[in-house]
Formats: C-alpha cells, sequence, structure tokens
C-alpha cells in the first residue's frame, strides 16, 4: 500500500470510496474499518490521505500506527512530546485549571480586571493615578516582560496622535518568507499570510472543551487567522512542516542550554524548508520539565535565525515566527512579545478569559482593544507602521549576562534578574501548573491604598502632616516600590561639614527645577507660582 501526500484541508469530511480508492480525511474520532464498510464515518485526526486499495474496501492505519496523524517533527512524537498535553486528572472543572494556571504564569488581579475591562467595552482602563505597584526588581515574584519597558521620553502629546491620525497607522503583519532587498536570492514568493491584525485567534487546549472553528468566522472578520489554521497553510505549502519549539526545558538542563539547543533547533528547521516557527507551552505539563518564559524563546530564536546567513540575506527573513503562550497577560506583554522578534501573538489563556463570559461580543471587544492599544503603543514611539516595531526596550533590574542575550540595556543590574533566579523560576511555575491544589492569584503590593486614610485625616483637619509624613516614610522604608524610595540624601557625620553639591548642569549654574513635566499640565494656581 502506498500512501502519498496531500494538501492538508478543514477537519470536516468522512471516510467513503471513490472510484476504487479511500480517501480518508481529517476528523477527531477512530473507527473500525468494518464500521465503515455500511455507514461512512469521522476517521482519526490528521492529514488527508488517498491510498490505493481494491474495490469495496477501505485502507486506514494500523491503530497506533498514526499515519494519518500530524507530525511536525516525527523524533518529538516517538518520545512521546508529540502528544497533546493533559491537565492534572484531579482539576476536572476548566475554571480551576484556568485559576492555576493565571497563579502559576504570573497573572495579578489587575489582569484580569483590565481584560473584563476591555471585553465589556473595547477600550483600555485608563487610571488616572499611574501605577504604584512595585517595579519588577522590587517585587517578590515577575515575569521577564515586567523587567522590560519602552525607551521614550513620555510628553504631553504623542509623537503621532492616534485620535487625529488614525489613518496613518497599520497594525498589518505578514507571516512568511520575506523578498530580498533589491530583488537578490531568487524569484520573490508569495507565500505569505497577511495579517490586519497581529493577534491570532484559537490555539486552545482539548481539555477546555472549546472549538477553534468557532472562532473562525470572528478570525476572518477581524483580519487575523486562528494559529491552527495557520500552521496548516505552511504546512500544507512549505517544502518541511513548522518547527515547533517547547517553551519548557528538562529538569537538569540549564536555561542557557535549553535556549541555545531551541534557536538551533530553529535554524535547522528553517535551513531545511520550514517557513513558520511556533514558540508554544503546551508540554510544561509533563512530569520532569521545567517552565521557560516564552518571550526569552521567541527572543533566542530570532537571534539565532538571524545570526545564520543564507542565500537570500538571514534564515530569519525566510520564515515567520510566531509564540502561542498563556503567560502573554496583557497588552504590555504582547508588545514585548512582538518586540523581541515575534511576527504574531496568540495569548490563548487571555483568550478564554473573555470567552468565559459567555458574552458573545466579549472576545472581539478584547481582540479590538488590544488593537488599539497596539497603536497607541506605536504612536507614542512615533512608529505608524507596526512593522516598524522593533527592539524599543530597556530593562531595569535585569542581570547585564540576561539583558546582553536579549540584546537590550540594563540598568540597576548587578544584583537584578539573572539565569540562576529563572532557573529557580521554572521550576516553582512548573510545580505550580502541576499542583492538584486550587491556587490563589496574589495581588500586587500597592502603596496608596495604605497611605489613603492618614492623607484622608489631613485632609479634614484631623491630623498634623508630619503624621502623614511618617506613615509615608514607613511605606517607603518597608515596602519601596520606586528607585526614589531606595534614594536618600548623603549625610555628614557628626561634627564634618557636608561638601557643596555640584548643581550645574552644562552651562548652567542650576537646573531650572518644575514640579510638572510642562506648563501645558499645570494647573492655574500652579501656572501663576512661576
Amino acid at each position: 500500500m502506498r500512501f502519498r501526500r496531500r494538501r492538508a484541508r478543514p477537519a470536516a469530511a468522512l471516510a467513503r470510496r471513490d472510484r476504487g480508492h479511500a480517501r480518508v480525511r481529517e476528523r477527531t474520532g477512530l473507527h473500525p474499518a468494518r464500521a465503515l464498510r455500511r455507514r461512512p464515518r469521522a476517521a482519526r485526526t490528521g492529514r488527508a490521505r488517498r491510498a490505493r486499495a481494491p474495490r469495496r474496501r477501505l485502507a486506514l492505519p494500523r491503530p497506533g500506527r498514526g499515519a494519518c496523524a500530524v507530525r511536525p517533527d516525527a523524533a518529538r512524537s516517538r518520545r512521546g512530546r508529540g502528544r497533546p498535553a493533559r491537565a492534572p486528572d484531579e482539576l476536572e472543572d476548566v475554571a480551576l485549571r484556568r485559576e492555576q494556571q493565571f497563579a502559576a504564569l504570573g497573572f495579578e488581579p489587575d489582569d484580569l480586571k483590565q481584560a473584563a475591562f476591555m471585553a465589556e467595552t473595547g477600550n483600555e482602563l485608563i487610571g488616572s493615578l499611574g501605577y504604584d505597584g512595585p517595579l519588577a526588581a522590587l517585587a517578590p515574584r515577575a515575569n521577564l516582560a515586567d523587567y522590560l519597558h519602552e525607551t521614550v521620553a513620555v510628553v504631553t502629546n504623542p509623537a503621532i496622535d492616534r485620535e487625529r491620525e488614525i489613518e496613518h497607522f497599520s497594525t498589518r503583519a505578514l507571516l512568511g518568507p520575506r523578498p530580498f532587498p533589491g530583488g537578490r536570492g531568487g524569484r520573490p514568493t508569495r507565500r505569505w499570510v497577511e495579517l490586519l491584525t497581529p493577534i491570532l485567534l484559537g490555539g486552545h487546549a482539548p481539555e477546555t472543551g472549546l472549538s477553534s472553528d468557532d472562532f473562525r468566522k470572528l478570525a476572518r472578520e477581524r483580519g487575523t487567522w486562528l494559529v491552527e489554521d495557520v500552521v496548516a497553510r505552511f504546512t500544507a505549502e512549505a517544502p518541511r512542516v513548522p518547527v515547533v519549539l517547547e517553551a519548557d526545558r528538562d529538569w537538569e538542563e540549564h536555561p542557557r542550554d535549553a535556549l541555545a539547543r531551541l534557536g538551533a533547533q530553529a535554524c535547522r528547521g528553517v535551513r531545511a524548508g520550514a517557513r513558520l516557527v511556533v514558540v508554544q507551552d503546551k508540554h510544561v505539563f509533563t512530569e520532569g520539565r521545567a517552565w521557560l518564559d516564552p518571550l526569552l524563546v521567541v527572543a533566542a530564536a530570532h537571534r539565532a535565525l538571524g545570526a545564520q546567513r543564507s542565500g537570500a540575506g538571514s534564515l530569519r527573513r525566510q520564515c515567520a515566527l510566531i509564540v502561542t503562550a498563556g503567560s502573554l497577560r496583557n497588552l504590555h506583554d504582547l508588545m514585548v512579545a512582538l518586540g523581541l522578534g515575534a511576527d504574531a501573538v496568540n495569548p490563548y489563556l487571555l483568550l478564554e478569559y473573555a470567552i468565559a463570559t459567555s458574552d458573545p461580543d466579549a472576545l472581539p471587544n478584547l481582540v479590538e482593544a488590544l488593537r488599539k492599544g497596539i497603536e497607541k503603543v506605536c504612536s507614542t514611539l512615533g512608529i505608524h507602521e507596526l512593522r516598524g516595531y522593533g527592539r524599543q526596550l530597556s530593562a531595569i533590574g535585569l542581570a547585564p549576562d540576561v539583558a546582553k542575550f536579549l540584546d537590550l540595556e540594563t540598568f540597576y543590574g548587578d544584583a537584578g534578574l539573572g539565569w540562576e533566579r529563572i532557573a529557580e523560576e521554572g521550576f516553582v511555575r512548573a510545580s505550580k501548573l502541576r499542583e492538584r491544589t486550587e491556587a490563589r492569584i496574589e495581588p500586587a503590593f500597592r502603596i496608596w491604598p495604605r497611605a489613603w486614610k492618614a492623607a484622608l485625616s489631613v485632609a479634614n483637619g484631623e491630623a498634623a502632616y508630619s503624621t502623614y509624613a511618617e506613615r509615608l516614610r514607613e511605606l517607603e522604608t518597608a515596602h519601596p516600590v520606586s528607585l526614589r524610595h531606595l534614594l536618600d540624601f548623603t549625610r555628614p557625620l557628626d561634627g564634618e561639614p557636608a561638601p557643596p553639591a555640584d548643581t550645574r548642569a552644562g552651562e548652567h549654574a542650576a537646573p531650572f527645577y518644575i514640579s510638572s513635566m510642562s506648563f501645558g499640565s499645570q494647573g492655574e494656581t500652579a501656572y501663576r507660582a512661576y
């Protein structure tokens, strides 16, 4: 019996006879051949196959051999890594499983609050007092994205006003090989997928009970694709199936070694003909695996592919890089993933949270709010095209060797997040994902709610201002949330005169001190004070 490869098709067909051939197409399910002789039924999941067989007989692969299964990497399948990972049996309730993932992957109550607001209104939640929680370097636990910040001078008006210049913005993304500038590198092929927004839908695990097919219409309306359809497209049309990089590592493997291995795996696959690299975190549930931040894997793959030269420039120009991860918690995480090299993102856990509201408008609103947020970030940086957004990032509290790996600048990183702490976090989070008990999402420390009562007492004339100042000083000393809480004046020793301070700024004897960032942001009282 001979099999030949056919183009992958949507999972909606049955087995039937056609001119002496048996066609068996993909669909979830498995039935013996004798049951298909009288009544066609769904075959097992996999790629469409056509087999030559005697008349009136259906030729199906032997059970367990997986001849019809989609196998991105045969070697991984033989090691047991190609099958979908299952959550612990004790967590039958999908909601409990999702809460456990939220807690293990670093979600905070504010992340869910923002997601709920976006799902309800289609807009971002805007706060007037800013963020009063700790910097990542001062927090007891933080994701890698929390250490990274856009490098930009925030002014009253953005570089490009999204509200008044909306027609200039584009959040388009192209997935696939890119033509080489100047026409070199052979005849360009148009085997790419165009997205109007870089947010891919779908990517839900079987345990959630969600079918990605239900969101295909919404994806089409929003100008995006399902992550499953992207994989199927590049599986059918590329010389080699997509490269799948799992964001986990062996318990004994160092994070740097794991990232080097994953980068080399991406290069081998693309050089062999793959046109898509997928970073995912589906198999961290497997016992003996440690969690690895998908953002690190994205950076490793992007860096390795860019360093490998080929006839068309670099291997990075020959493929698309997408990430599907539950640790993408908010807009900032999405922008960090795009900045580190991803072409599109699939925050499946965030999407599931919107779907769980049972509101048919929740998921469309969430996608629209995230798209608007992407435009706002680009406008602040003076970028009108998302494809012009690159590594516009700097770090606070990230160790220099990790920052060098990510190819960005870091500040106050001597005792910051290093490889050893990254390794320890991987153990802790993987264990939390596999725990058989309910998890709790830990809120971040907030300084203003704790100082509010003292401030209100002063405002009502019930206490002296010194009471509020003392309370605030206690909080800033015990729970510093900003760099200014770690700084203080240099005080001379007893009996020693204080050395004169140098306040010169360029050719000026002293800088011009002003409380607000510009005159335009002041009220009349503050303005007249000058």
